[in-house]
């Protein structure tokens, strides 16, 4: 909101832009709910891996797949706590367990509500490995090393493109410094762009502009593995 208030005065110097206000709440909304949803993800994606590994270690001393869950479980809240997604998680799986689901199909629900592709396609291989007759812990271990080595691209990806993130965020804050050193310091230079119609289109014009290259650059930086 401070940054549209800035933003909206410098273009139109009139307290009718502060209309923009709430025009771009709605936006950065958006945006912020996107960015914590991505980061929640990846965190949940790290605590799901470390879960198949606890439940492939269970599974590989003789537990049975019901058991080896309720000992993943007990696991998991010495990790991370009773609050965590994946703790929570967990004891939504134990429970339908204990109400006789297959644990395949109590994890595919688990799956689907994370909304995560990855997620969904181990809960898949696994629903097809029990029908078949496939080797689970195999399956599982082969599952966590593909999501290491997706963790790990994502990570090169990440450093190899944080001086460009850094660069496109510098250029996006650019133009408001450009605006308010001009405003500060030769008003008089920026005075005919004002209260007239054409530098109302003018203005605009620019600002369309501006939003838009600043959120083709946001997009550009967000490379999904």
């Amino acid at each position: 909101m401070a940054a549209a208030f800035i933003i909206a005065w410098l273009v139109y110097r009139s307290y009718y832009g502060m209309i923009l206000i709430l025009v771009t709440i709605p936006i950065f909304y958006r945006l912020k709910k996107r960015e914590k949803g991505a980061k929640r993800s990846k965190a949940l994606r790290a605590q799901f891996r470390e879960m198949m590994r606890l439940l492939a270690d269970a599974l590989e001393a003789g537990y049975s797949m019901e058991k080896a869950f309720a000992e993943t479980e007990r696991e998991l809240s010495v990790l991370y706590g009773e609050d965590e997604d994946i703790r929570v998680e967990a004891g939504g799986i134990m429970r339908r367990l204990n109400l006789k689901v297959s644990a395949e199909e109590s994890l595919y629900d688990f799956a689907n509500r994370t909304g995560d592709k990855d997620i969904i396609g181990f809960a898949r291989i696994m629903s097809f490995a029990r029908k078949s007759g496939g080797n689970h812990i195999q399956i599982i271990r082969n599952s966590i090393r593909v999501l290491e080595e997706k963790e790990e691209a994502e990570q090169e990806i990440e450093t190899f493109l944080a001086d460009k993130i850094l660069e496109a965020k510098m250029m996006c804050v650019m133009p408001v410094i450009i605006m308010v050193m001009l405003t500060l310091q030769s008003t008089e230079y920026l005075k005919p762009l004002y209260n007239n119609a054409f530098g109302i289109i003018l203005m605009s014009g620019m600002l369309v502009i501006y939003c838009v290259a600043a959120l083709l650059a946001l997009k550009l930086s967000n490379i999904e593995v």
